[in-house]
This record gives structure tokens, sequence and C-alpha cells, in this order.
């Protein structure tokens, strides 16, 4: 696959992380510069308290000499030269602090003049003045001296404060531009993470959509619709899938349509059971035969539908012993009906060989047992109208034979002796022939006896006379 979601998610991911580590350096360059900035502000401000403390200590020396001439306290020269001391230090502070962007050679020039003002000051503060005018011009000069330097120091002040304002300025330009630049890097950034994650989510949720829609049109009963994309990543594949299980699917459906139509079109009921013997499955017919509702037998055991009060049901041990047997039974409809019925049952087995379901396939005998019950009466009711016919024919036969041939045969043996007794004088040969026709004549009369006597009814042969004489009478 050339553009897998993997890989997009992956370089979707790529672009973010870039787009973060743009962002913090970008951070790190925007804390650079006001860090920058920040030192020098940090510098100036350290060489303008540094002047500051410096023109303090100066003006806290004037003040010791001003005490000192005004009231004459004797530790007047301990606190001068302490507080000088103060200004030294202070002005070995400045020599650190302030940098070369300033005249450094003032400050030479300020430890020149503070070494004038100590030797000044001693002198004042000694009392090694000659005169009221000699301490007043030492007193002027020293004066004079500390303001001039005071007057450099504010000088050199209004400098440091004009450079703290253009730091100021600048800093707040650095802030303003970091500021600016973050927002608007930001802001890129958001624009871009959001196309770009609108388009992954757009990428992503589209497939998921257009499959949502497909599986419930499907779902809807339309089996033939196909999942069309036009991409090359893992949900190509998917729909590629997606699309062969709905082949098979179909295939599968057409399957088991064409079974369940052959099934429900069945004249002969069918009863699907589980392991249990639980019923599964049963068809229209099934219904049709013993009146229930589907949901009445679903889920019941299949005892339920037989009448054991003349046979015993079927047992699922006989079912598993035997791949299929037929047998009669009577089923037991809702109404309590007795049907009989033909069972055919065989097993349904998985590939392994084992028992998965039980099928009984029900045909109706309720007509075929009419049917029966029909023919064996007809056959009753000919059987008896022959036997009848037969007993009149018979007794007909018998009738004829005893009042027609038998009378005949007697009034003829009655001739012959007749015809013997009067001719006595007939000749040995005649009468030996006469004697044979007599003798033939007996047999024939004792046979027409016996053949009226084998003609009488069987059911008083069978039965009596007295069975015999309620028939017919």
């Amino acid at each position: 696959m050339k553009h897998s979601l993997k890989k997009k998610l992956a370089l979707n991911g790529l672009v973010v992380f870039l787009l973060i580590v743009l962002l913090a350096i970008t951070g790190q360059v925007c804390i650079f510069l006001l860090k920058s900035t920040s030192n020098k502000l940090v510098v100036e401000y350290n060489e303008l308290e540094a002047i500051q403390e410096f023109e303090i200590a100066l003006e806290r020396t004037l003040n010791t000499i001003n005490i000192y001439t005004i009231n004459g306290d004797g530790r007047a020269p301990q606190i001068f030269d302490h507080r000088l001391n103060v200004v030294e230090e202070k002005l070995a502070k400045c020599e650190n602090v302030i940098t070369k962007k300033h005249n450094v050679e003032e400050l030479l020039t300020f430890k020149k003049e503070v070494n004038v003002i100590r030797a000044h000051g001693n002198y004042l503060l000694t009392n090694k003045f000659k005169n009221l005018d000699e301490f007043e011009q030492i007193y002027s000069d020293l004066v004079h001296k500390i303001q001039l330097t005071v007057h450099s120091l504010n000088k050199l002040q209004i400098e440091t404060n004009d450079e703290i304002e253009e730091y100021v300025i600048i800093n707040k330009r650095a802030i303003n531009h970091s500021i600016a630049t973050m927002i608007g890097l930001v802001i890129i950034i958001l624009i871009i993470v959001i196309l770009g994650g609108f388009n992954l989510i757009k990428n992503i949720t589209e497939p998921i959509t257009n499959l949502m829609q497909v599986t419930h049109d499907i779902g809807e009963g339309n089996m033939n619709l196909k999942f069309q994309l036009k991409r090359d990543d893992e949900f190509k594949k998917l729909a590629s899938n997606f699309n062969a299980m709905m082949e098979k699917l179909n295939n599968t459906t057409i399957s088991r349509n064409y079974y369940d139509g052959i099934i429900k079109s069945m004249r002969d009921p069918l009863i699907v059971l589980d392991k249990e013997g639980n019923i599964k499955s049963i068809n229209n017919a099934t219904i049709y035969l013993l009146d229930y509702t589907r949901d009445e037998l679903i889920g019941k055991n299949y005892l339920l539908l037989f009448d054991t009060r003349y046979k015993k049901a079927p047992q699922l041990k006989d079912l598993k012993r035997s791949k299929s047997f037929i047998q009669e039974y009577d089923l037991s409809a809702k109404s309590g009906l007795p049907i009989p019925v033909q069972i055919s049952a065989a097993r349904l087995k998985t590939p392994q060989e084992f028992t998965e379901a039980y099928i009984l396939v029900i045909h109706d005998l309720t007509t075929q047992k009419h049917n029966e019950r029909i023919i064996q009466n007809t056959q009753k009711e000919r059987l008896l109208a022959i036997n009848e016919a037969q007993e009149s024919e018979r007794q007909r036969i018998a009738t004829d034979i005893h009042d027609g041939l038998g009378q005949s045969l007697t009034a003829i043996s009655y001739s012959i002796e007749e015809c013997l007794s009067e001719n006595k004088e007939l000749d040995q040969s005649v009468i030996r022939k006469i004697d044979t026709i007599q003798q033939q004549l007996d047999a024939a009369i004792k046979e027409s006896k016996n053949i009226a006597h084998n003609l009488i009814p069987i059911i008083l042969n069978d039965f009596g006379i007295v069975v015999a004489l309620k028939h017919f009478c």
C-alpha cells in the first residue's frame, strides 16, 4: 500500500512533533533575546545604584564637614575619615560596575578629586588653617570639589537613566515581538494541526461512515451493494474483504433461502431438535397439522407433541443408536385430538461426527388410515355379499339337487324295480345289466344327497343351528 493509514498517522505525528520543536526553539530564542536585554538592564541598574551610592556617600561626607563647621564636634575627623573610606569603597564599586560604554576617564578624575577632598578635609578638621579666611577658602574649595563631583555624577546618572530607558524600550519591543511571534506561530501551528487533523479525521471517518451506510442498506435487505473506495490504504483492503464476505454471504443466503423455500413448501411437517430434544425449528406444515403457533413450540421438549396413551414416544437414545428409523406414532394436536403419523428421524452430524441436531420428517397418516378403514369395511361388505350370494346359490343348487335330480333318480330307480318285478322271466344277462344300472342309480342318489349335504350354509356348519337361524331370520 502506497499510502497506508499507519504511514499517514506517523507523518501527521512527525509534523506535529516538528511544529512543537519549532515552537520550543522560537520560545528559546525569545527567552534568549529577553534575557540579553534583561541582563543589560540589570547592568545599567547596577551602575545607577553604584553611582547613587557614591553620590550619597559624598553628600554624607559634605554633611560631616558642615556639621563640624557649625558645632565643632571633636569626633568629626574620625567620622570624616570613615565617611571618606565609604566614598572610596563606592568609587571602587563604580569602577567595577560601570562598563566601557561610559566615560571611564571620569572615574580617574573622581579618584583624584576624592584624594583632594581627603587632603582638604583633614587639613580643615585638624585645625591647621592660619586664620578664618584660610578656613573659609579651604571650606569653599572643599564644597566646590564635592559639588563638582556630584554634578559629574548627576550627568553620569542621567546617561545611565537614558540607557536604561533605551533598554526598557528595546526590552518591551523584544517582548512584543516575542509575543507576536509566539502568537503567530501558535496560530499557524493550530491552523496546520486543525486542518491536518480535520483531513486525517475525514480520511478515517469517511470510509467508516460509508461502511455504516452500506451495512445499514444491507440490513434493510439490499444484499447486492458493494463497498467502493478510491484509495490505497488499509480501508481499501477492508473494503475488498468486506465485499468478498458479502459475496460469500450472498451465496450462502441464496442457498439458505433456497432450502428454506423448499422446507416451507414441504407438505409434510418437519421438526428440528437440538441435542437435548428441544424444538429448534419447524415448518409451516407442522403448525398447520398440530394447530400450534411457532412461539408455542420453539424451545419446548419434543415429547409435548406425542400422544402416549396407546404407544410410547420415541426416545433420544433410540435416535442416537441408529442413523435413522421410520416408525408410526400418534401425535397430539393442540386440541388433544390424536393424529396418526409416520415419523422418519435422522441425526444431523458435525464434520467431527458429533451429533448436532435431530431431524424429524412427519407424514400424516390420517387420510391413509381413513382410507384403510373404508377399504376394510368395503371388503367386509363385499365378503358378506359374496357369502350371501354363495349361500343363496348353494341353497338353490341344493334345493334343485334335492327336489329335482334326487326325485328324478329316485323315480327312475322305482321304475326299474317295478320293471324287474313285472318281468321275472328276463334273461340273466339283462337282469345283471339292470342290477348294475340300479346300483349306479343308487350311487347317483347317494352322491346327490352328499352334494346337497355339503351345500348347507357355512354359518350352520361353523356356529350351529341357533346362530344360523338368527342369521337367516
